[in-house]
């Protein structure tokens, strides 16, 4: 447990107030949010719009409250944010408190590729633009506590650090009765960037499994009865051992998970050949991209395994799924070792199948919308646009 401020804290109002009050853009919503979460499991209070507003009530009252009773602000700095009229009232409020910055009241966290400017470039910001989350938890609670020496001896190194990966973020199993893949909208705009540069940074895949977080404090508590010799309830002995198998579950569901993101991803050995069927928004486009390539009829041999993936159940009569073909040595060779893969009768079996299927379905549908929507029609003659990643889109 890090200290916080609150021992320290001054009463406003007959309420103590709070450390931290966090102000942000609607656009950053979620990183207001990862913020405030981070700081409230390390010991710290915040006042956050997301959690702490109530549908109704006055919001320039509620903003007023809630400055009033934070001992500081913590601004998620975007381009969005620097540009918001509403947003630079919130943080001139604590300005002028603290106009030198002497007692550290705003402090800055940067979550996006901007630097600040006027009376803001005075204060020096928090970076976690661009890191993984473990440096990042690292780079704010330092930055809150001071304990980061700055005349600390660096460790050796000759060698030149390579430039950051891309990471690139899949969530999944939103609710524990609610599996499924969710691509979150920082993750597509790095996808994009990633795709029209070429395809040819490395990046990290990181897999977020949603349900673990409430599941896993649910069984600690339970877990923490059992170490201390307490007795259980019917329904906490039941409960004992579905959150067990659900963690399990989950942890080996995010490893197989994280691997056939790889294989889709990564591997540029073999070929992937998507064709999607009257996928009615995108006919029309994926019509011109590549179509020659459905003539060739080249994934007739023993090497590849074809695999149908239904966009929706029972709608093989209106055609609506997608054909993959994949090189039948690569599947081996990703999967054999560690998971249990097996191929019989030139398919894939067993439950790494409906992982791929999954991940298969929302990641090549994603790919083909992104063509239309931001690609526009004039992505048919940009040569570099129709590699699409190596993944080569056509239509039967």
């Amino acid at each position: 447990m890090h200290m916080c401020y609150s021992k320290d804290n001054r009463f406003y109002g007959g309420i103590m107030k709070k450390d931290f009050f966090i102000s942000y853009n609607k656009a950053d919503k979620e990183w207001a949010k990862w913020i405030a979460g981070t700081l409230e499991e390390n010991g710290y209070t915040t006042i956050i719009q997301a959690w702490d507003f109530r549908t109704g009530n006055n919001f320039v009252i509620e903003m007023q409250k809630a400055i009033l009773n934070s001992e500081k602000i913590v601004l998620v700095l975007s381009q969005k944010y620097l540009d918001s009229e509403y947003c630079q009232a919130e943080w001139a409020a604590m300005f002028c408190c603290d106009p030198i910055g002497e007692h550290r009241k705003i402090i800055p966290v940067r979550v996006d590729d901007v630097k600040p400017e006027g009376l803001l470039a005075t204060n020096i910001y928090v970076d976690i633009y661009g890191m993984e989350e473990e440096k990042a938890v690292k780079n704010l609670l330092n930055a809150i506590e001071h304990t980061e020496n700055p005349r600390k001896k660096p460790i050796f190194n000759s060698v030149k650090k390579s430039k950051n990966d891309n990471v690139i973020d899949f969530c999944f199993n939103l609710g524990i009765d609610d599996e499924g893949v969710c691509i979150p909208i920082d993750t597509k705009n790095k996808l994009r960037e990633w795709y029209y540069n070429g395809a040819k940074e490395k990046f990290k895949v990181v897999i977020s499994d949603k349900s673990k977080i409430k599941v896993q404090r649910e069984f600690d508590i339970i877990k923490k009865k059992i170490d201390n010799q307490e007795e259980l309830s019917m329904k906490e002995e039941c409960d004992y051992d579905k959150y067990r198998g659900i963690l399990e579950k989950s942890e080996y569901e995010c490893k197989l998970k994280e691997k056939a993101i790889e294989f889709f991803l990564k591997d540029w050995k073999f070929q992937q050949y998507i064709t999607i069927l009257t996928y009615i928004r995108l006919v029309d486009y994926i019509k011109k991209i590549m179509e020659y390539d459905c003539e060739k009829n080249i994934y007739n041999s023993n090497k590849y395994i074809k695999l149908d993936v239904f966009l929706e159940e029972h709608t093989i009569e209106f055609h609506n799924y997608f054909i993959i073909y994949l090189q039948k040595k690569d599947i081996i060779e990703k999967f054999a070792g560690g998971v249990n893969y097996g191929i019989i009768n030139k398919y894939v079996i067993d439950l790494e199948l409906d992982m791929i299927r999954d991940i298969a379905v929302d990641f090549f549908v994603f790919l083909a919308e992104e063509i239309v929507r931001y690609g526009n029609i004039k992505i048919v003659d940009n040569k570099k646009a129709m590699n699409l990643l190596e993944y080569r889109i056509g239509l039967h």
